[in-house]
Parts: structure tokens; sequence; C-alpha cells
């Protein structure tokens, strides 16, 4: 459940009724105000550009109370009216807080541009620190005003200290840790302890001269924001629009207190990203009929440190197979370590093929090939490619 200010609306705590725990998650939105350009640098915000006034803070898009409307009892749902910018309908799902949003635009009635930002203010006392992927997979260590591998001296104190989410951002401490699951790219930081910016829209009064001349404006925009707490932790999921499909086959595990930081991180990352997708084609080789008469499921499995990234009949001779390793080195004391995989028996399982041989290829699966050894290794962060030559029964 959800708790709310009754001053002025705004949600500030979730609790989960399994576990009885209560993390305070105050939720609102507020923007930066855009720089047109100043003595430092002539270039303004724009749309390559984030580039608000210097010491800027981000400003409640609202100064009024928000509205608060209960929707329905029953299933748990009130809306949230900021303004006259923003509706946010919240709903209860077990276990999980969805929250949806809709921007009806960002006014710039004072000649500035907006940088839209939902702000989650946490009890995690993170204090400078907070983490980011770099590439969908492997995180980085970010501090406030700092860079580790050259000297730096912080111009920007805002979009300085912003960077790319593609698909996880998180704080934590020694007792709590805040996840965040973007859908689609966006810019994040923590420029507060335990407080979490993700950077949604724009809207810009000037041009950035970098390739758009015209003024930046944006339709209304439709989001979904997924709240989901558990025991000594707090996921949320930046969902597309139409959020209740997408939501009812979202799956998070909770897990326990003693379990290392980065499979709080991995679990919900994969289950959000990695779930399988099942493609349907019309063809009509020998090697998919068998595999449509025969499979109901891909019949193996793998440690629990390693994920198949790709699996695909590319033609009824050839099956593509990418094995990914979840892990970078010494994130887990467990899943951290390489892995041994006998090539030969993935698929000992698939009765209806033949294996005739195998080749390593690059990730793009195309160049140079390789005959592996049948028993290989997958080391941290590894992605490893393989060509199976078949013959179906």
């Amino acid at each position: 459940e959800f708790g709310h200010e009754g001053r002025n609306g705004l949600i500030e705590s979730v609790t989960v009724r399994s576990s009885g725990q209560t993390v305070a998650v105050k939720q609102d939105w507020c923007y930066y105000i855009s720089n047109n350009g100043d003595t430092v640098s002539s270039s303004p915000g724009g749309a390559y550009i984030m580039r608000p006034v210097s010491n800027a803070t981000c400003n409640p898009i609202t100064v009024s109370p928000v509205e608060l409307r209960l929707v329905d009892r029953r299933m748990g749902v009130v809306e949230q009216r900021f303004g006259k910018d923003l509706l946010q309908r919240v709903i209860l799902r077990g276990d999980l807080v969805d929250v949806e949003f809709t921007s009806f635009g960002i006014p710039i009635h004072d000649n500035f541009g907006r940088e839209l930002v939902a702000r989650f203010r946490t009890s995690v006392e993170s204090g400078d620190v907070f983490y980011t992927d770099s590439n969908g997979r492997e995180m980085q260590r970010r501090r406030v005003d700092h860079r580790s591998d050259y000297p730096f001296t912080q111009t920007e104190p805002v979009a300085g200290n912003f960077y790319p989410v593609t698909s996880v951002f998180f704080v934590h401490d020694t007792q709590t840790q805040f996840n965040v699951f973007p859908d689609a790219p966006m810019g994040g930081t923590s420029l507060q302890s335990g407080e979490v910016l993700l950077w949604f829209t724009d809207v810009f009064y000037v041009t950035t001269l970098e390739g758009v001349e015209n003024l930046l404006t944006k339709p209304p925009l439709s989001q979904a924001t997924r709240i989901v707490g558990c025991q000594r932790q707090v996921i949320v999921a930046i969902i597309p629009p139409l959020p209740c499909v997408f939501a009812a086959r979202c799956h998070f595990q909770c897990r326990g207190v003693a379990q290392p930081r980065m499979r709080r991180v991995r679990d919900p990352q994969d289950e959000n990203y990695y779930t399988p997708l099942v493609m349907f084609s019309s063809s009509s080789t020998d090697a998919a009929s068998a595999i449509a008469r025969n499979n109901t499921s891909f019949g193996f499995s793998l440690p629990p440190s390693l994920q198949v990234v790709t699996l695909q009949l590319i033609d009824q001779q050839k099956l593509l197979l990418r094995l990914g390793h979840r892990y970078a080195v010494s994130e887990d004391p467990e899943r951290s370590l390489p892995v041994e995989v006998d090539l030969m028996t993935i698929f000992r399982e698939f009765h209806w093929i033949t294996i005739l041989s195998i080749d390593e290829v690059s990730l793009t699966a195309v160049g140079d090939s390789a005959t592996p050894d049948p028993k290989m290794t997958v080391r941290p962060m590894d992605i490893r490619t393989f060509i199976f030559y078949i013959k179906a029964h």
C-alpha cells in the first residue's frame, strides 16, 4: 500500500503488506529552467543539449496542493492532478503501485524552456554515490561532481551530473536499495542523498544551432511508472503506454535480506528485458516443422549466471545461439565466477535434431569463424555467439 500527505496529496511512502516494511518514497514532478545562453557559454539548452541555468533548482510543476481523487476504492485507484499540466493515476496491485501519468504540455510563457523531471526522494542514505548502466549490462559507479579517471572541474552543476540510463539506475545503503528500470534510454542522476531524478521530456524556447532550427515542442506525453516494493528493496520500473497489458506480464521476485545487492538488480532487470520473445514464421523447412511438432519449451536450463541472449533458427541447417554472462567481475561472490558449459549437451532434450558441428562467430554472426572446444568457458560480461549445424529428424 502507499501513503500520501494529507496536506498536499503527494505519495510519501510505500508499505509492503507481506513484510510490513515501510520505505519512505516521496514522489513529485519538477522542472529545470533551460539556459538561453550566458557568460560561460553562448550555447542554449536544446534538442541535443541539456543545459539548465547555472545552479538551478528543480522547481515543482505546481505550487498549489495536488488534487487527490479516489477513483475506485475496491481496485485501489486514485488520481493526482499536478496543476493543469500533469495528471497521474496511482493503482494498487498487490505489492505493486502503478503510477500512470500524462503530461498535457509544458508552459514556456516566460520565454524560458523547461526540462521535465520525475523526482523520487527516498529514505536511502546513499550519500553522493549512485549507479547507472553503461551499455544495458555493465554498471558504473557515479559520484556527484566527480570523475574517477581524470582531474575534473565541474562547470555544469546540474547537467554535468546527469548520465544516460539505458536499463538500470539505483541508489542503495546497507539496508535498502532503490532501483529504476526505464523502458527507453533517458537521463538520470542523484544530486542529493536518496534522491532519484529522471529526465523525461523538454520544451525549448530557442534553437540549439546544432542542426535544429525550429522551436522544439512536444505533443502531450503519456508514460507509466511502476513502483514495486519488496523486503529490503524498492524497485521502480518505467514502462511505456498501455501499462495494464504490460504490467500483467511483469513478475518481480523479492529476495532475502542477505542477498548480494547486484542480484536485486540483475534478477528484475532480466525479468523486464530478457523475457523470451516467441516469434512466429510461415517457414516450412524441415527443422522449423520439427520444432513446431515437438517443442513446447526450450528443454534445457543454464546456470543462474548465464542467460540465452538469442536462440534463432536461421534456416533448416543452422541454429544461432548467443550465451551471455549476466554478471560483471566482483559483482557477486558466487555468480561473478567464470562458468563452464558443454555445448554438445545444451540441446540434449531436442530429440528432433542432431548436431553435426559447431562454429563460434563474432557477436554479429558474420565474418570469420572458429571451431570451439565443446566445453568452453563464459567469463563475466561475455557474450559468445555460436552457429550449430543441425539435421532435423
